[in-house]
């Protein structure tokens, strides 16, 4: 009798040629994205649609179904960060050797992922993997009573399966490697700077934002195999949530003032740390609710900026071209 598989892990490895999967040997190195706190309780596994047509003729009220496009749909990783690689991943462009700092890339393209969901334990194991992944949106959430989040988007351009490559009998490398301490904490340091004298906001609790980078996905030779483009980049998503001490940031909002804001989420030891650098930003809504005839209103500030730029120090002790590769396809 079959036993069904019970053990399951995802992994990454970044590709030497585009279209050309990293995985495809038991023994290949391979890495975590980061941990996994307990309220993310599902993966989600990447996959293709097989489309059906419907065809009707005269003499028959049900349909004839034949096969359609196969479609390539995006899928998300979620995970708690140890590393600032995934906005690397995002946004693209870094200093190779040490770098620590992250910007938008102008031109080309990073290196593309070979991203593999595999499970094992039963009777049949196999996997799902897709090869050169681009991430195509990045959503992060920090809360003060929580660890730091994100949310990856990718589109992929080859489908493989357990058909196609062996299993992996080499466990992955944890992200980072060897060194790294911890993911971030959630509770973000927000540093708002509207007259040339910046000052931490210290009753801000909360900070989500989301990257969004605009993409075009072509077949490319056949239904199996397509070419993602990575185009423009959507303004930048920020929202803050709090109780303001100060009216200064009201009185911007009411002057639609364009600032600069910085988000900063740091490890326990507070000697690493990301920073994104929300560039050109505008508040678009601000929100407040409370009791009535109490104070301490809780303020929700909706921003978009321009662009974010990344500004980190990590403890990794692996060599930095296996996480943080600053070539251009």
């Amino acid at each position: 009798m079959a036993i069904a598989n019970t053990t399951s892990r995802w992994v990454w490895a970044y590709e030497t040629t585009p279209r050309t999967s990293a995985i495809d040997d038991a023994t290949d190195t391979t890495y975590d994205f980061g941990e996994y706190r307990k309220p993310i309780q599902k993966w989600q596994v990447p996959s293709i649609e097989n489309k059906a047509l419907a065809h009707y003729t005269y003499d028959k009220i049900t349909p004839h179904l034949t096969d359609g496009m196969r479609m390539f749909n995006t899928f998300h990783t979620i995970f708690n960060p140890t590393t600032p690689q995934w906005l690397l991943w995002a946004l693209g462009k870094c200093t190779d050797g040490t770098p620590d700092t992250i910007e938008p890339l102008d031109t080309g393209y990073q290196y593309p992922l070979t991203i593999r969901h595999e499970e094992g334990g039963g009777t049949n194991p196999t996997f799902q993997q897709a090869v050169s992944s681009w991430c195509v949106s990045a959503f992060f959430s920090g809360f003060a009573k929580e660890a730091l989040t994100v949310d990856l988007e990718w589109a992929f351009e080859q489908f493989e399966d357990h058909d196609d490559e062996p299993q992996l009998t080499t466990p992955p490398r944890r992200a980072g490697h060897t060194g790294v301490a911890d993911c971030y904490n959630g509770m973000p340091t927000v540093t708002y700077d509207p007259d040339g004298s910046p000052a931490v906001i210290d009753t801000i609790v909360r900070a989500e934002g989301k990257i969004t980078n605009n993409f075009t996905a072509t077949l490319n030779g056949s239904e199996t195999q397509q070419k993602v483009y990575k185009r423009t980049y959507e303004p930048v998503d920020l929202t803050l949530q709090g109780v303001m001490k100060t009216n200064t940031y009201w009185d911007d909002f009411m002057d639609r003032g364009q600032q600069d804001w910085e988000v900063k989420f740091s490890k326990p030891d507070s000697t690493y740390y990301t920073k994104l650098k929300f560039v050109n930003a505008i508040q678009v809504k601000v929100i407040k609710e409370g009791e009535p005839f109490k104070g301490w209103f809780l303020s929700t500030l909706h921003l978009k900026a321009e662009e974010v730029t990344v500004q980190f120090a990590w403890d990794g002790s692996d060599t930095w071209a296996n996480h943080f590769k600053g070539e251009v396809v």
